[in-house]
């Protein structure tokens, strides 16, 4: 048993002091850079060549222009001229040039649909037509509408009043082949059907 201790103790003491010490002689010492600095020789500059001498440009030369002035010449001569009272008549008018002009009518397309009839004015069996002036747009849309003649029933007129510019179109009116907008009168008839 002691011989197998003193073996364990002869390695160990072998490991931590005979291979250590190998190894620290073999791994060589860390290098060391040192940074020169680099001398440049300078070079001498060349002076900048003096800058060119221009010469100033000769005054600009306008010749005087040839003036001929040529004078009335007086007669002694008297003129004796007629003066009146009248004035005269004011010139004719321009003709008037006839502006070829189309009215709004009905789109074919977009035919007109029955208004909504109020209920109020159904169940009290209210009938009547109302004649409205509708402003036709140049894009065949109603933008204002007047009542000219009343139906006689208040609500009738306002109801056709309320629903004509948002479901009826129009095919716009032209002057001249160009789409302007116009006034154009129809007439909305209320009837109740059973």
């Amino acid at each position: 048993m002691a011989v197998v201790l003193l073996m364990h103790v002869g390695i160990i003491y072998g490991l931590a002091y005979g291979l250590s010490r190998a190894n620290v002689e073999v791994i060589p010492p860390p290098l060391t850079a040192d940074v020169l600095e680099e001398e440049l020789e300078e070079d001498e500059a060349e002076p900048p060549p003096p800058p060119p001498e221009f010469e100033p440009p000769p005054p600009d030369y306008v010749p005087p222009p040839e003036i001929s002035i040529d004078l009335p010449v007086t007669t002694s001569q008297t003129a004796i001229t007629a003066v009146t009272d009248k004035k005269a008549p004011p010139p004719p008018p321009p003709p008037k040039v006839e502006k070829a002009s189309v009215k709004p009518k009905s789109d074919p397309k977009r035919p007109h649909k029955q208004l909504d009839y109020p209920s109020a004015s159904r169940r009290l069996g209210e009938e009547g037509s109302v004649t409205l002036a509708v402003l036709v747009g140049s894009d065949g849309k109603v933008t204002d509408v007047k009542v000219e003649k009343s139906s006689g029933f208040p609500r009738l007129d306002e109801a056709a009043v309320k629903q004509v510019p948002r479901s009826w179109r129009f095919i716009p009116g032209s002057v001249d082949g160009k789409p302007e907008a116009m006034w154009y009168s129809i007439i909305v008839t209320w009837k109740l059907t059973e």
